[in-house]
């Protein structure tokens, strides 16, 4: 667990300067390390951010896959395709 509930999206760990639609996404659902752990590896919010993040940087459906704890690579893959 990280000191004071601070996750990865609030940092910006998910990616620095991750900008336009990923970035907006981000900004607006304010979600932790916990929330993704707490959620289904197909939360809409996950998947949202997931596909914001492929079309926009060069981010792996690996790295996606464990910082949104999405479970394995192809599930995230899978889970793009159906929203782009």
């Amino acid at each position: 667990m990280e000191k004071g509930g601070q996750g990865w999206i609030a940092r910006g760990e998910m990616g620095a300067g991750v900008g336009g639609e990923a970035g907006e996404i981000r900004k607006n659902l304010g979600k932790t390390l916990e929330d993704a752990k707490k959620s289904a590896k197909s939360a809409v919010w996950k998947v949202k951010i997931a596909g914001a993040l492929r079309k926009q940087t060069t981010a792996t459906n690996i790295w996606i896959a464990e910082r949104l704890a999405m479970g394995h690579p192809s599930h995230v893959r899978n889970l793009i395709k159906e929203i782009l």
